[in-house]
């Protein structure tokens, strides 16, 4: 399962960012890819849809405090797998 989420990150940012996904990696900086708060936006729909999650998101402040350490691939992939955990939890109970 987390080979999945690791894909479909990757797979979503690279679109955005137009770059091979293959030179995506874990400890790539989102800063590094050249995307504007649209791409951004757009990462954070495409994210929510693929995996059932809600992340909140002001367009005129970035990432909520909450989700500000989104600073590499890998803490896209954390944040998922984390909120995938916690519901997977929840709806258990």
């Amino acid at each position: 399962m987390i080979a999945d989420i690791e894909r479909d990150v990757v797979a979503i940012i690279a679109q955005h960012a137009k770059v091979d996904p293959a030179g995506l990696g874990r400890a790539t900086e989102l800063s590094t890819l050249d995307l504007v708060s649209l791409d951004m936006l757009e990462i954070v729909f495409d994210v929510e849809e693929k995996f059932d999650i809600t992340i909140a998101y002001n367009a005129n402040q970035a990432l909520s405090p909450e989700h500000k350490s989104f600073k590499t691939v890998g803490d896209v992939m954390d944040f998922v797998a984390i909120h995938l955990s916690s519901k997977t939890v929840a709806t258990q109970t």
